[in-house]
């Protein structure tokens, strides 16, 4: 996960990418997703992104960024806005929306 409002390119929101089934998710604090597929679409698409610091969120371990929080299990990482409850799953499979 990673936060984005350090960067002025993709302020208040968070992105999430899978590194073995190459893809990847942003979320903005609306609840809205940006999802995308493949290697080369999903190599960190704000500029700026690359340079923030990574972390892999272990099973088990949650984190809570800014306003958003995120969850590790088996079944994948769930992120979402506190707020709303909206978000999504990453995992192996694919990207779901999850929440209201």
């Amino acid at each position: 996960m990673l936060d984005g409002s350090r960067t002025n390119s993709f302020r208040n929101g968070v992105h999430c990418q899978s590194v073995d089934l190459p893809h990847a998710v942003s979320m903005a604090l609306d609840g809205q997703l940006k999802i995308c597929h493949g290697l080369t679409a999903c190599v960190y698409p704000y500029p700026g992104v690359s340079d923030i610091p990574k972390m892999v969120l272990g099973y088990g371990k949650q984190i809570t960024v800014g306003r958003f929080r995120c969850n590790s299990a088996s079944a994948g990482i769930t992120c979402v806005v506190i707020k709303s409850g909206k978000g999504f799953l990453i995992n192996s499979a694919g990207i779901t929306r999850v929440g209201p």
